[in-house]
């Protein structure tokens, strides 16, 4: 069996334009009194002007605070200044943590939850309770193409590596000039300017044990930004990690309800039940436990389930995954800046393989089913769906003969990557400030489906492939 889905490709494209007056400030007098003496402060006797710091400098130098600190007063910062309400996580947050992707370092966020349920770690976010697709997720305002796969699974940030973004906002309050799409929040990821970063370069590596599959998974990070002149700034960031995790599921499919006669089979000891201490023993002996009259007190009819389906599930995924952003900017004047910064991000798990093991047992005249444990009240339950509630008493364990067995192995690979650049210029002077941003993305999500299957009937059946 083979299921090639066609791939998936995203195309966005968005331009702004923001402007606006700058008001004249008035100031109290008191205001500029203090400025003054603030500036007299800063005066030696003599005129000339001493930096203050918080120990006396020698004549070499000048102490200069870099570092943590400035990156998590520059976050503080950014939230006391937001119009809206925002909480985030600077590039120091997302460094010191030992988070697998971008989406686990999102989550440390108050108010944003993972869902850990894909088995390819896609670390799509929920917030307010809202499924993924509706939190809206930006590049310095701006959209970017997604290669969300569904209606309820919103942008998958397990294919980001975190370390090539400056920190993240979440956004939870909206302006006019917000991005439409984001009623739950907007997650807007940051990248500096190529003016604002320090110069030099910095490159990390590391080793990861994953736990789940026994693998030692190498990963790295290159970073630098450099100064061409007073106006010209560049910069490029490239992080790489190989990727390999297991999931491991069981799950119960379904049910299915014991007949009248069968239940009284067990009470009355015509039909084998467990018996003992731990019911592990299967003999034809009374079990007062299914004495169950066929309607309870509340005038509802008594139901007697047991699971029916079991499948197990182990998934395998192995290949890799690279991010990369770069970006230039140009002082053109004291007034005027023009800017370019781009991302691009790659995840690709070439080998991804899941076995799959079903057991099912039909209770049936082929396929014998005998309770291994009392029946246990679970309340008022519709538990087949069909409009009706029931008394419902499920029997935890069963002993199923002649179940039908069906063995399967699935193949998958996947490969899921992302674009955008952005052009924007900032022109400021006395009277006015104006930004223009634009927008190219594109995404591309493609997966293929092979499966092979095997299933052993029950009595009178066959095997099939």
């Amino acid at each position: 069996m083979k299921d090639d889905q066609p791939t998936r490709m995203v195309r966005e494209y968005s331009t702004s334009l923001k402007a606006g007056v700058a008001a004249i400030a008035m100031c109290f007098p008191s205001i500029a009194a203090a400025q003054d003496s603030d500036t007299e402060n800063a005066e030696g006797a003599d005129g000339q002007d001493v930096q203050v710091t918080s120990q006396q400098p020698n004549e070499e130098g000048v102490i200069v605070v870099t570092g943590i600190r400035a990156s998590l007063a520059d976050a503080l910062q950014q939230r006391r200044k937001a119009d809206v309400f925002l909480d985030g996580i600077s590039s120091d947050d997302i460094g010191s943590t030992p988070d697998l992707n971008l989406g686990e370092a999102l989550a440390r966020i108050p108010g944003v939850q993972i869902n850990r349920e894909g088995a390819r770690r896609d670390a799509t976010i929920s917030i307010r309770g809202l499924p993924g697709r509706f939190t809206k997720t930006t590049v310095m305002g701006q959209t970017i193409a997604s290669t969300t796969r569904g209606n309820n699974t919103g942008n998958p940030f397990g294919i980001f590596e975190s370390a090539i973004f400056n920190g993240a906002n979440v956004i939870k309050s909206f302006t006019p000039d917000t991005p439409s799409g984001g009623l739950a929040a907007q997650v807007d990821l940051r990248l500096n300017s190529a003016l604002e970063r320090r110069e030099g370069f910095v490159v990390r590596a590391e080793v990861d044990h994953e736990e789940t599959t026994g693998d030692e998974l190498p990963k790295f990070f290159i970073s630098g930004a450099q100064r061409i002149g007073d106006r010209l700034g560049v910069y490029a960031n490239f992080a790489y990690s190989e990727q390999s995790f297991r999931r491991d599921t069981l799950r119960l499919n379904n049910y299915r309800q014991f007949s009248g006669a069968q239940v009284a089979g067990f009470a009355d000891g015509t039909r084998a039940s467990g018996t003992g201490a731990d019911q592990s023993a299967v003999s034809g002996t009374p079990n007062p436990a299914f004495d169950l009259p066929a309607v309870g007190d509340n005038g509802l009819d008594n139901a007697v389930i047991y699971p029916r389906a079991m499948r197990q599930f182990v998934q395998n995924n192995r290949g890799e995954r690279f991010s990369f952003s770069a970006g230039a900017a140009f002082e053109v004047n004291d007034n005027l800046e023009l800017r370019l910064d781009g991302i691009y991000t790659r995840r690709d798990l070439s080998e991804s393989n899941q076995d799959i093991s079903i057991f099912e047992g039909h209770n049936g005249f082929n396929s014998l089913v005998s309770p291994l444990s009392a029946p246990v009240n679970v309340g008022v339950v519709d538990w087949d769906e069909n409009g009706t509630e029931e008394n419902v008493y499920l029997v935890p364990r069963v002993l199923i003969s002649d179940s039908q067995t069906a063995i399967e192995n699935r193949s998958f690979p996947a490969l899921d990557e992302s674009w955008a650049i952005y052009p924007q210029f900032n022109f400021e002077n006395d009277n006015w400030r104006v930004k223009g941003v634009g927008t190219y993305s594109e995404a591309r999500g493609r997966s293929s489906l092979n499966q092979y299957s095997l299933r052993v009937r029950f009595r009178g059946g066959g095997a099939s492939t």
